[in-house]
């Protein structure tokens, strides 16, 4: 009889809203690499245009600009979204006297990627190659259900188009994917340890209670 082991625990810990990009980063430079992309003609995955000192763009390289376009919290199949929940408290490993209060809830994502390229063609190719890339490292190689990443979709290619920035021509071509971020807070709280009780009026009444 065939027995299936136990899922494993990833080593790498969860993605938030600003280490999500990272993730995307590493895959794009690991990926890279393991295709052997030529130094000189590679794209770069950026949150923002790259510019040269005089503000104008570096026109050198095929850009690919991401952004989160849109969050709201996820509905897990309920048709009421979901806010923090599953409160837990426990002793501070580290502080005698506190506690450490954490929830958790999950929040829906859409990223956008959009690929710049200097000729249509160029931006068409850039843009499939991207695609494949990313559903490769999201379903293939789980990349980034191993960051926490649980619900991965591609969302849509949406309009091609083309803009005109500091005088260059450029062809935009936008892929949206949406995730599931699971997010947790952590907070401290002082344990209580003394309640002061005094009966109005009567201050010789009052008494300290141990908790």
């Amino acid at each position: 009889m065939n027995q299936v082991p136990p899922p494993t625990k990833s080593s790498y810990p969860g993605v938030d809203h600003l280490s999500l990009f990272d993730a995307f980063q590493d895959a794009f430079r690991l990926h890279l690499e393991a295709t052997q992309w030529p130094e000189s003609d590679r794209p770069v995955l950026v949150q923002d245009y790259p510019r040269e000192r005089e503000g104008k763009f570096d026109t050198r390289f095929d850009v690919i600009l991401y952004r989160i376009a849109g969050s709201e919290m996820a509905t897990l199949g309920s048709t009421t979204p979901l806010g923090p929940s599953g409160m837990f408290i426990e002793d501070a490993p580290d502080k005698t006297g506190y506690k450490l209060v954490k929830q958790r809830w999950v929040e829906l994502v859409t990223v956008e990627f959009a690929v710049h390229a200097k000729s249509n063609r160029r931006a068409n190719e850039l843009a499939n190659w991207f695609h494949q890339f990313v559903m490769l490292y999201a379903f293939g190689l789980k990349w980034f259900k191993a960051r926490g990443v649980n619900y991965f979709a591609f969302a849509g290619r949406t309009e091609d188009r083309k803009v005109v920035e500091y005088g260059q021509d450029l062809y935009v071509r936008p892929l949206l994917y949406r995730l599931h971020l699971e997010l947790k807070t952590v907070s401290e709280a002082k344990t209580l340890e003394k309640v002061m009780l005094r009966l109005r009026g009567n201050p010789e009444l009052s008494r300290t209670v141990e908790i």
